[in-house]
C-alpha cells in the first residue's frame, strides 16, 4: 500500500510539473529576450521553446514509466499534425540547402525545421495535459498575463525610469517590444489578447478571480494599439470585436451587460480608428518597417512552385526563401531605390513562406488543420442549437469535472485564432506569432472538446510489468536523456557562437573583433556567415596594412590569402548563396596585385553568383568590370548593357558603358549612353557634367553650345562644382569669349587658391 501511495504521489507530482511547464512556457515565451545577440528576440525564444518542449516530453516519458501505462488523447488533428511533420521533414531532406533548412539563420527568423517541429510538439503536449476547464482557463490567463506585461514594457520603454534601468543593467539592445521585431506583428498579437480577454470577462457567472488579468490586459493593450497607430491592427480589432459582439448577443442571458456595453463601445472606437487613424498625440515614434511587397513576393513564390515537380510538391526547403528570392526576383524589384540591393530572407507574409518553402504538401497540412478547426466549430455550433445549452453545461461538468465552461469563452478564442490566421496572410510573423497560432489551435480544439466527446478520445496502453519490459522502458528514458543533453549542448554552442559574433560586430578594435570571431567560429565552424565576416576582417586588415608608410607586401599578401581562404570555406558551406560567391570575388579582386590570375578567379566566382542571382544588376556590373580588366571588352559591353536592362536607372552601369565606349574612341555611342541616362530622370550633376565633357571633346557643330548648356545646369544645382566651372572657362575660351572664360577661371581659383595652373591660365588670358 505504501509503494502504491508513493507511486501515486510521484505520478501527481510529475503531472502537475508537466502542466506547470506549459503554464510557465506560455507566460515566458512572449516576454523572454536576451540583449546579447543580433536578433535579441527570436534566437533566445527559439532556444527556450525547444527547451520547454524537450523537458515536457521527458516528464511525459517518466510519468508513463512510473504509472506503467501510456495515456494519450487522440484528436482529429493527429493526421493533420503528422502530415505537417512529414512535409517539413521531407522538404528539409530535399531542400536546396538542408543545413540551412535545419538550423536557419541567427540574424533573421525564418521557418526552418527547428522552428517548425517544436510548435507541432507543443500542440500535442497541450492537448494531452489541458484536460479540464480550470486548466484551460489557467492557460488562457497565463497568455493574457504575459501579454499584459509585454504591453506594459512597451508602454514604459520611452520613460526616463526604463531608460535608467536599461543603462544601469547595460542593456545595449533593448527591443521596442518583447514579442516581435515588427511592431505591426506586435499589434496583431495585442488584438488577439484583447479578444481573448473580453471573452473571459463576458460570462455573467464568471468567478472574479478569472477577471483581474483580462481587465488589466484590455486596458493596456488598447492603449498600446493607439500608441502603435497602424490602421491594419485597428481593422483586425474592429472585425474581431464585431464577431465577438454577435456571439455575445446570441448568448445575451448569460452575458454580463456592463461588459457587453463596454465591448460595444470598444468596437465603435476600433472602427473609428480604423477609418480615421489613432490620435497623433498618442502615437509613439516607431522605426520604419521594411518588408517585401505582396506582388514581388507572390511572383517569387509562383516561380518557385512552377520550377519543377519537386518544388511544387515539397517546396525549396524550410527557411530557404532567401535562395528563392535570389533566383526568381523580378527586374521590377530593381526599380525601388531603397531596397534593390537588399537580399530578403522573408516574403510578404507567412502564408507565402509556407507555400514556397514546403510546397503543396506542407501547405495542405496547414490548410487541413485550419479546416478541421473550423469544421469542428461548425459541427458543435449546429449540435448545440438542438439542445438546451444549460443541459449541455451540466453534462460537461459531470463528464470532465471542474467549473463549467462558457461557450462565449471558446467563441472568443476561436475569433482570436481567426484574426491571427488573417495576420498570417498580412504579415510575416516570427517565433511568438507562429507559436501562438498553433497554441490557439490546441486551446480551441480543447475548448471544443468540452462540448463534444468526439473531438478528443482517450487511449490507454498498459505496459507489461515484467522486469525486461521495465528495463527496456528505463533504457528508453536514458536514451532520451542522452539525446536531450546532446541537443542542449548544440543549442548552447549555437547561442554562444552568436553571442561571440555579436560582440565581434560591436567591437571597435580589429584585434578585439578577431578574438571574438575566432570564438564564434570555434563554436560554429560550419556556419558560412561567420566565415564571410572573417574574410571581410582580413580584407580590412590588408587594406590598413597597405596604407602604412612602411607597408610590408608579404604581410598584405598574407591577410589577403586568409581572406580568400575564409571566403572559399563559406562558398563550400553555402554554395547556393550568391552573397558568398560575391564576397569571394571581392577577395580575389583585392588580391590581383599579388596574383595576376586572381582576375580569372574573380570572374569564375562572379559567374557563379550571376547564375544564382540572374536579375541582380550589381553582380552583372561587377562581372563586366572583371571581363574588362581581363581584356574582354566585348563581354564587358554586353554585361554593362545587361545591367542597364535589369535596372534602367542604374547610373553606375551607364557610366561604365560610356567609359568603355570612350576608351574605344566611340564618342557617338558614349554620348548616346549618357543621353539615355539623362532621359531616365535619375541622372545627377556628375552625369550631366560627363555628358557635357564628351560633347566638348567630340567638338562637332553645336557640341560646345550643348556642353555649355549642360555645365550651366550643373553649376545651377552645384555652384561650387570646380570641374564644371573650369570646363565652362574652356568652352568660352574656345568660342573666343575671353572675358567670360576669365570669370569662370577666377571662380575656380577662389575654390582652389593653391592651384598654380589656374593662376597661370588667368594671367595668360589677361595679357
Amino acid at each position: 500500500m505504501s509503494v502504491f501511495s508513493s507511486y501515486s504521489r510521484h505520478y501527481r507530482f510529475i503531472d502537475y510539473a508537466l502542466f506547470s511547464l506549459l503554464l510557465v512556457g506560455t507566460t515566458v515565451l512572449p516576454l523572454f529576450y536576451l540583449p546579447f545577440t543580433r536578433d535579441v528576440l527570436n534566437v533566445p525564444k527559439l532556444l527556450v521553446l525547444n527547451g520547454f518542449v524537450l523537458a515536457a516530453f521527458l516528464l511525459w516519458f517518466v510519468r508513463a514509466l512510473i504509472s506503467k501505462e501510456v495515456v494519450f488523447r487522440k484528436t482529429i488533428l493527429d493526421i493533420a499534425l503528422i502530415l505537417c511533420i512529414v512535409a517539413s521533414g521531407l522538404a528539409t531532406v530535399l531542400s536546396i540547402s538542408p543545413r540551412f533548412s535545419v538550423s536557419g539563420s541567427t540574424e533573421e527568423f525564418v521557418l526552418h525545421l527547428t522552428a517548425l517541429l517544436p510548435v507541432f510538439a507543443w500542440v500535442w503536449v497541450c492537448i494531452q495535459e489541458v484536460r479540464a476547464t480550470d486548466r484551460w482557463r489557467c492557460m488562457l490567463t497565463a497568455l493574457i498575463s504575459s501579454g499584459a506585461i509585454a504591453t506594459l514594457l512597451f508602454l514604459v520603454r520611452d520613460t526616463h525610469l526604463w531608460q535608467t534601468i536599461a543603462q544601469y543593467m547595460q542593456l545595449s539592445a533593448v527591443p521596442f517590444n518583447t514579442v516581435s521585431s515588427l511592431n505591426s506583428v506586435f499589434g496583431v498579437f495585442l488584438v488577439s489578447i484583447i479578444i481573448v480577454s473580453v471573452g473571459l470577462l463576458l460570462p455573467r457567472e464568471q468567478r472574479w478571480s478569472w477577471q483581474v488579468a483580462p481587465t488589466v490586459a484590455v486596458i493596456f493593450c488598447l492603449w498600446a494599439l493607439a500608441s502603435i497607430g497602424f490602421s491594419l491592427v485597428w481593422w483586425l480589432l474592429a472585425l474581431g470585436l464585431s464577431g465577438l459582439l454577435i456571439f455575445a448577443f446570441l448568448f445575451l442571458p448569460q452575458v454580463r451587460m456592463s461588459v457587453f456595453s463596454i465591448l460595444f463601445v470598444c468596437m465603435i472606437m476600433a472602427w473609428l480608428f480604423a477609418l480615421l487613424g489613432s490620435p497623433q498625440f498618442i502615437k509613439k515614434n516607431l522605426p520604419v518597417e521594411v518588408t517585401m511587397g505582396f506582388q514581388p513576393s507572390w511572383s517569387i513564390v509562383k516561380d518557385t512552385l512552377l520550377a519543377g515537380p519537386k518544388t511544387f510538391l515539397v517546396g525549396s526547403g524550410p527557411g530557404t526563401f532567401f535562395y528563392d528570392f535570389s533566383q526568381y526576383r523580378t527586374t521590377s524589384f530593381n526599380t525601388n531605390p531603397l531596397v534593390w540591393r537588399t537580399r530578403f530572407h522573408q516574403p510578404f507574409n507567412t502564408a507565402f513562406a509556407v507555400l514556397a518553402e514546403q510546397g503543396l504538401l506542407g501547405s495542405l497540412g496547414v490548410v487541413l488543420v485550419f479546416l478541421l478547426v473550423v469544421g469542428s466549430g461548425v459541427t458543435i455550433w449546429s449540435s448545440l442549437q438542438k439542445e438546451k445549452i444549460e443541459d449541455v453545461m451540466r453534462s460537461i461538468v459531470d463528464r470532465i469535472g471542474g467549473h463549467k465552461p462558457f461557450l462565449i469563452e471558446v467563441c472568443a478564442l476561436f475569433i482570436a485564432w481567426a484574426i491571427l490566421t488573417a495576420g498570417l496572410f498580412l504579415t510575416f510573423v516570427d517565433v511568438v506569432g507562429w507559436w501562438l497560432w498553433w497554441w490557439f489551435v490546441a486551446l480551441v480544439m480543447i475548448g471544443f472538446s468540452f462540448f463534444s466527446s468526439q473531438i478528443v478520445e482517450k487511449k490507454t496502453i498498459h505496459l507489461r510489468l515484467s522486469s525486461q519490459y521495465s528495463l527496456a522502458m528505463s533504457l528508453g528514458v536514458v536514451l532520451y536523456v542522452v539525446c536531450l543533453i546532446i541537443l542542449l549542448a548544440f543549442g548552447i554552442r549555437v547561442y554562444a557562437g552568436e553571442v561571440a559574433f555579436t560582440k565581434a560586430s560591436r567591437a571597435l578594435q580589429p584585434e578585439t573583433t578577431q578574438e571574438f570571431l575566432n570564438d564564434a567560429l570555434r563554436y560554429r565552424p560550419a556556419y558560412a556567415p561567420y566565415h564571410l565576416a572573417q574574410a571581410q576582417l582580413y580584407l580590412q586588415q590588408a587594406s590598413q596594412e597597405s596604407q602604412k608608410e612602411n607597408a610590408v607586401a608579404s604581410v598584405v599578401a598574407g591577410f589577403l590569402a586568409r581572406a580568400v581562404n575564409e571566403a572559399k570555406i563559406a562558398t563550400d558551406l553555402s554554395p547556393k548563396d550568391g552573397e558568398t560567391w560575391e564576397t569571394l570575388a571581392t577577395m580575389y579582386i583585392n588580391a590581383r596585385a599579388f596574383a595576376p590570375e586572381a582576375t580569372k578567379w574573380a570572374i569564375d566566382a562572379l559567374e557563379r553568383a550571376q547564375v544564382i542571382e540572374p536579375t541582380n544588376p550589381l553582380v552583372t556590373l561587377r562581372l563586366g568590370d572583371m571581363y574588362l580588366a581581363d581584356g574582354s571588352s566585348d563581354k564587358a559591353e554586353a554585361l554593362y548593357k545587361k545591367s542597364i536592362e535589369l535596372k534602367q536607372d542604374y547610373v553606375l552601369a551607364y557610366q561604365q558603358l560610356s567609359s568603355l565606349y570612350e576608351s574605344q574612341q566611340k564618342m557617338d555611342e558614349a554620348i548616346g549612353v549618357y543621353t539615355a541616362l539623362i532621359q531616365t530622370g535619375v541622372a545627377d550633376a556628375e552625369s550631366a557634367y560627363e555628358l557635357g565633357r564628351l560633347l566638348y571633346n567630340r567638338n562637332q557643330p553645336s557640341d560646345t553650345d550643348q556642353a555649355i548648356q549642360l555645365w550651366n545646369q550643373v553649376v545651377a544645382t552645384a555652384s561650387n562644382h570646380s570641374n564644371a566651372l573650369y570646363s565652362l572657362g574652356l568652352a568660352y575660351e574656345r568660342k573666343g569669349d575671353k572675358n567670360k572664360a576669365i570669370q569662370y577661371y577666377q571662380r575656380v581659383r577662389e575654390l582652389n587658391p593653391d592651384n598654380q595652373d589656374i593662376k597661370e591660365k588667368i594671367q595668360k588670358l589677361l595679357q
